[in-house]
């Protein structure tokens, strides 16, 4: 069994948290907010990417380009249930820690179902831009 203390070590280096936006013209906002956790590593990592997944307990390792290899959950469900409480019982110590905090906000968000009304999309937006991987970029 992998210590759970390590997988966060390992996402401080290697994971992300993602609030993906893009354009769908079928929804009354004419935007979809997608939110993903992973980690990406190289191909050698195969074996511990799918240990991780057994112990989080959800997701998907992808064999990627480039020798690559990554480990993604996607469905909010999981999000909200298995990788929100995973991090709030094993607490992030560096630069991840402010984007695993807008992550929970905004998995908060959808949830209520706010991410279909224009205004809380508006606030998912403004609330993702202060996310490392999206700095001040607008959709």
């Amino acid at each position: 069994m992998i210590n759970k203390y390590f997988i966060a070590g390992l996402v401080e280096g290697e994971g992300y948290f993602g609030v993906n936006i893009s354009k769908n013209d079928a929804l009354v906002v004419g935007y979809q907010v997608l939110m993903s956790f992973g980690i990406d590593m190289d191909i050698r990592e195969l074996e511990l990417l799918k240990k991780i997944k057994d112990v989080l307990g959800c997701g998907k390792v992808h064999i990627r380009k480039n020798n690559k290899v990554q480990y993604r959950v996607r469905a909010i469900g999981d999000i909200v249930n298995k990788i929100i409480p995973f991090f709030n019982e094993h607490e992030l110590q560096g630069g991840k820690k402010k984007d695993f905090v807008i992550f929970k906000t905004i998995a908060s968000l959808m949830e209520e179902r706010k991410h279909v009304t224009m205004e809380g999309f508006d606030e998912i937006k403004t609330i993702r831009k202060n996310m490392h991987i999206y700095g001040v970029k607008e959709v």
